[in-house]
């Protein structure tokens, strides 16, 4: 009896010790933006678990965490997310979907629930990477089904007569999937790209006879349809998106206010520089971007911010990245509100598609091109007059002798009249 009690006193003490350090790992990640992260707790723990715990701060959080309510699996799930919202921002993994005939969100929802049952490891090929639901399916506002899964990546190891055996496990983390019938879009909200696949992959495979189609949404396949008059030199996809990030994004009540970056890849073998990143304020007045898409380079990922209505009187900020290589990825950061991801989604994506569906004219593609590039060599020139005007200064108040201050001067002068 005295072993017993022993033994259970082990137990006990290495699930305190386990809980407290799950705990201490959660707070760590609270120092920072405490108040938004807090938020994400809240909503995790009623959207994941049904709980409206009443936490206002960190303590509160501790204190709950400490309730027999709570076990390990919930405590990891809390750390998961927040890791993956604010080390990595709100990615958002893009796949087109269409349901068979007559079949809606709640059949969705059933269908999920019978194919994918709660913490069943699910895999899509022999290797030792697992798919598992980690939650309940719900369905928010009549058009978002969501749906927590947890991803999991075992080491491969080979037994003696070389057959595979699953080892210790390398990774895992949690994250949402998220269905949307308003855009017949889904979202796979990982911040890895062989996560969002794997994801893809295991639902295709198990969750049948409901999608007549579920396929990763691709820009570069997407746009083989754009018409692009006589596809002279510009590359096609830049042609695209310099209309979406300068023209189409900016309506219904959206508009860039600053460009912060976009990536280039240069598609000439030949050229030892592949990729060129441009950032700064008032991007596309750069002379630089101008050059890039004259040269014919392709823009692969685009980063700006952008401000939206969230209501009548309430307007939201935020830091977008697109990445338009092989599955398209939003990612967000500086975002007040995670509600807010599923409009700004619809909206980044019925602007694409706008601009995917039109006609370009090669007359008004190159007067577009033109534009760029003098509005750069506009603000280039005041620039470079307004520091040679210092400059000018400068020299008229150094103890020159008057023949070497006038030949300086000529030369600043000889700028200024050329500009």
């Amino acid at each position: 009896m005295d072993s017993l009690t022993a033994e259970e006193t082990v137990e006990t003490s290495m699930e305190i010790v386990n809980i407290e350090t799950e705990i201490e790992r959660i707070k760590n990640l609270l120092d920072k933006e405490t108040d938004k992260k807090l938020e994400v707790v809240r909503l995790y723990l009623l959207m994941h678990h049904g709980v409206s715990a009443p936490i206002s701060s960190v303590d509160d959080l501790a204190n709950y965490l400490r309730t027999k309510d709570v076990d390990t699996d919930l405590l990891i799930g809390i750390f998961d997310v927040l890791d993956q919202t604010f080390s990595r921002g709100y990615p958002n993994f893009a796949f087109e979907y269409e349901l068979n005939d007559g079949m809606t969100l709640t059949n969705l929802k059933n269908k999920i629930e019978t194919c994918l049952p709660f913490e069943e490891q699910k895999s899509y090929n022999d290797s030792f990477v697992y798919i598992k639901r980690a939650g309940e399916v719900t369905i928010v506002d009549n058009n978002l089904l969501k749906l927590p899964v947890t991803f999991e990546k075992y080491k491969e190891e080979m037994e003696f007569g070389g057959t595979k055996k699953r080892g210790e496990q390398e990774s895992k983390t949690t994250f949402d999937v998220v269905f949307d019938s308003v855009t017949n879009l889904c979202y796979i909200q990982c911040g890895e790209r062989n996560q969002s696949n794997a994801t893809h992959k295991v639902f295709q495979k198990h969750v049948t006879r409901i999608f007549k189609s579920f396929l990763p949404f691709s820009f570069s396949r997407k746009k083989n349809s754009t018409v692009v008059e006589n596809e002279f030199q510009l590359d096609k996809q830049t042609i695209i998106l310099l209309d979406y990030i300068e023209s189409s994004i900016n309506q219904d009540g959206h508009e860039i206010n600053d460009y912060l970056s976009v990536a280039f890849a240069n598609k000439n073998q030949e050229k030892k520089v592949r990729s060129v990143r441009l950032s700064g304020n008032n991007l596309l007045d750069s002379y630089e971007v101008g050059d890039r898409v004259r040269l014919g380079d392709l823009i692969k990922s685009v980063r700006f911010q952008i401000r939206f209505k969230t209501g009548e009187n309430s307007i939201e900020v935020v830091n977008v990245s697109i990445d338009f290589q092989a599955t398209i990825k939003f990612q967000y950061s500086n975002l007040q509100n995670t509600l807010n991801i599923a409009l700004i989604n619809r909206h980044l994506i019925k602007t694409l598609n706008d601009s995917l569906n039109k006609q370009y004219r090669e007359q008004e593609v190159d007067a577009n091109i033109k534009e760029i590039i003098a509005r750069a060599k506009v603000r280039d020139s005041a620039f470079l007059t307004s520091v040679l005007g210092k400059v000018k200064e400068d020299i008229n108040q150094l103890t020159l002798s008057i023949p070497e201050k006038t030949k300086v001067l000529d030369v600043i002068n000889s700028y200024l009249t050329e500009g």
